[in-house]
């Protein structure tokens, strides 16, 4: 027997999912597929990203009323905005000279809130379904609030925004109600905001809204906790960057200008003196 008989081979280990393959004709031209398209032929250049996020996450392109609800909703909360607890905590981890990738890190330990983050969406979406399967048996929705707040004590997708009403949920509610007017669970979650505020005063928040609207959308509750921190992080990036680019040692938000001084803080008005800058809505 030869030596090389008595060597073993190893053959190249082909990584391929269901998600994504490359797959070669029989000249050896490969093709990449994302959930079976050809997605550098018939998908590059002709979907949105909106689009394409749709499909890798649930294996089939959106059709023209998911595309654009999906579109809205990651406009929704693609910039968080300086007063988030995320963008801050990034700026913060900004301020001391650490690297763009390790300040996105700290940017999204905080997007993964329960209160008002990525599990605040997961925990509103599994509350929403528990919701559903009773309203299929016919309970009523006053009735429904009483039998949810036990099992959710927190309610979450229910809350206040800087002590009142999330204006931007009105906004993104009615964008959405002209695009699909009929979504079940996000009719089913105003429903419940009818019932809570009577009794809690508080309302929709931007997390529950976007729950609701991605249940409608089919997605699963980890599905949403991840979708509302990928959404989320091209606002943190932009602030990331603007901060590293002042310079500095300790250079920290909002001090930097006249205007922002703490010593003519008085010289502002009411709304701009929350965390020194104008409230956007």
């Amino acid at each position: 027997m030869s030596q090389a008989s008595e060597t073993s081979r190893r053959v190249p280990q082909k990584i391929e999912t269901k998600i994504w393959a490359n797959v070669a004709d029989e000249k050896g031209h490969k093709t990449t597929l994302c959930h079976g398209y050809d997605f550098y032929n018939d998908i590059l250049g002709r979907y949105s990203v909106s689009d394409i996020f749709f499909l890798l996450l649930k294996g089939e392109l959106p059709d023209p009323k998911e595309s654009s609800v999906m579109n809205i909703l990651m406009t929704s909360i693609i910039n968080p905005g300086p007063k988030d607890w995320s963008t801050l905590t990034a700026m913060t981890a900004a301020v001391s000279h650490t690297t763009v990738g390790n300040s996105l890190i700290a940017g999204i330990s905080a997007l993964q809130s329960r209160y008002n983050g990525g599990l605040c969406v997961e925990k509103s979406m599994e509350m929403f379904i528990d919701a559903a399967k009773y309203t299929e048996k016919k309970t009523k929705t006053p009735d429904l609030f009483q039998i949810l707040k036990p099992q959710y004590p927190d309610l979450p997708g229910y809350g206040l925004d800087r002590h009142e009403r999330d204006r931007k949920v009105l906004r993104l509610i009615e964008l959405i109600k002209e695009e699909n007017p009929e979504g079940a669970y996000l009719n089913l979650a105003i429903e419940l905001e009818n019932e809570i505020s009577k009794i809690k005063k508080i309302w929709l928040t931007m997390p529950g809204v976007i729950a609701a609207i991605l249940l409608d959308l089919g997605f699963k509750p980890l599905d949403g906790h991840g979708i509302f921190i990928v959404s989320s992080l091209p606002g943190v990036l932009s602030h990331i960057l603007a901060q590293m680019k002042k310079g500095g040692w300790n250079t920290f938000p909002f001090y930097d200008t006249p205007e922002y001084n703490p010593e003519n803080i008085n010289e502002l008005t009411e709304n701009q003196k929350v965390y020194g800058e104008e409230i956007d809505g």
